[in-house]
C-alpha cells in the first residue's frame, strides 16, 4: 500500500509499526506545517498477553497508545484516518489495499490538458513528464524540427499558433517556456489575442518580475488568468521533478493542481508566506521556504510575489 501511494502520487511515504508510530507522528507533537496525511491501521490481537501485576493487558495498552496518537493528530487538525480491522487480518488488509488502489485510480482520472509553447530542454521535458503522469499535451515551437521530434509522442503538434490554440480544450491552459525578453513578450501578446476569458497563460521562464506584474494586470482586464511559475531543475526534472514558485490567483492554481502535482517531485507544498516587511525579508522567506520538491504559491498581490525572481536560485540541494 505504501509503495502504491508513493508510485502513483509521487510523494514521500513511510510505514511504521507499533511504538515507532510515535516517531512518525512527531510532526504532530512538535508542530510544523500541515503537510502530512496519516493512515493509522489497528487490528484485534489474535492472542493478547497480560502485563504482570497490572490490570491492563498489552493489547489494551497498545490500543490506548494508538488512540492517543490519533487524538493528537485530529486535535491539531491533521489529515488523519483510522482504520480498525476486525476478524481475519489478512482479509482485512486485502480489502483495505483494494480501497486504496481504487482511490488512487480515481485521482488519476483527473487528468488534464496543457498546451506547451517552446520545446527546448525545459519545455520538452516538462511535456514528457506530464505525459508520463497521464496528462495530454498540445505543443508548439517555431523550430519545426523540435515539433517534428515531439510529434510521435504527443497528441498534437500544430505548425501555427492559431492551430495550437484551436486544439486546446476550454478553458484553455497554455504554458510559455521561452527565454525572457522580446520572444516571450511577443508570444504572450499574440497568444492573448487568440484566447478568451477564463483561459490561462503560464509563463515558466526567467522573466523579470515587473514584466510579470504588468502582463498580469493587462490580461486580467481581458478576463484571462496569468500565472508566473518559476521552474527550477533543467537536466533532471523529467526524472525527479521540478521545484516551482507559483504566483497567481489561488482558485486558478488550485484548479491546475494536478498539473503542478505531476511536475513536482512530491515532497509537499509550502504554505503561503506572510506579507514581508521589505525586499530583504522577502528574499529570506523565499530562501527558507522554496526547498527542492516543493510548490510554493504566492498571491498575485503578495508583496513577495513582486520581489522574488522566479530564477533567483532559491531552490537548492539538487
Amino acid at each position: 500500500m505504501r509503495l502504491a501511494v508513493r508510485d502513483k502520487r509521487h510523494v514521500a511515504t513511510c510505514a511504521e509499526f507499533g511504538p515507532r508510530f510515535l516517531h512518525s507522528t512527531g510532526q504532530a507533537y512538535k508542530g510544523g506545517p500541515d503537510s502530512g496525511v496519516f493512515l493509522q491501521i489497528t487490528a484485534d490481537d489474535a492472542k493478547d498477553l497480560a502485563v504482570p501485576g497490572q490490570k491492563a493487558s498489552f493489547g489494551v495498552i497498545k490500543a490506548a497508545q494508538a488512540r492517543g496518537d490519533f487524538d493528537v493528530l485530529t486535535e491539531r487538525g491533521r489529515r488523519a484516518l483510522r482504520v480498525h480491522l476486525k476478524g481475519d487480518l489478512g482479509s482485512g488488509l486485502k480489502c483495505l489495499d483494494a480501497a486504496i488502489a481504487e482511490a488512487l485510480e480515481l485521482r488519476d482520472s483527473q487528468n488534464m490538458q496543457l498546451g506547451m509553447i517552446g520545446l527546448g530542454r525545459m519545455g520538452g521535458n516538462i511535456v514528457r513528464r506530464l505525459m508520463k503522469h497521464g496528462h495530454s499535451t498540445v505543443v508548439y515551437d517555431k523550430d519545426r524540427r523540435r515539433s517534428r521530434r515531439s510529434r510521435p509522442k504527443v497528441r498534437s503538434a500544430p505548425s501555427a499558433l492559431e492551430d495550437f490554440v484551436g486544439k486546446l480544450e476550454k478553458p484553455r491552459t497554455a504554458w510559455v517556456m521561452l527565454p525572457a525578453g522580446k520572444i516571450t513578450e511577443a508570444t504572450i501578446d499574440a497568444l492573448a489575442k487568440l484566447m478568451q476569458a477564463g483561459d490561462v497563460i503560464i509563463d515558466g521562464g526567467n522573466t523579470f518580475w515587473q514584466d510579470d506584474v504588468r502582463r498580469g494586470k493587462a490580461l486580467k482586464e481581458r478576463g484571462i488568468h496569468y500565472l508566473d511559475v518559476g521552474t527550477v531543475r533543467r537536466r533532471l526534472g523529467i526524472e525527479r521533478g521540478y521545484c516551482m514558485m507559483i504566483g497567481g490567483d489561488k482558485a486558478v492554481v488550485d484548479r491546475l493542481d494536478p498539473i503542478f502535482a505531476a511536475l513536482a517531485p512530491g515532497i509537499g507544498d509550502i504554505p503561503r508566506t506572510p506579507a514581508a516587511r521589505g525586499p530583504r525579508s522577502a528574499h529570506r522567506a523565499g530562501l527558507h521556504s522554496c526547498r527542492p520538491g516543493r510548490r510554493r504559491t504566492l498571491r498575485q498581490d503578495d508583496p513577495q510575489r513582486h520581489r522574488i525572481r522566479p530564477d533567483a536560485g532559491l531552490c537548492r540541494g539538487f
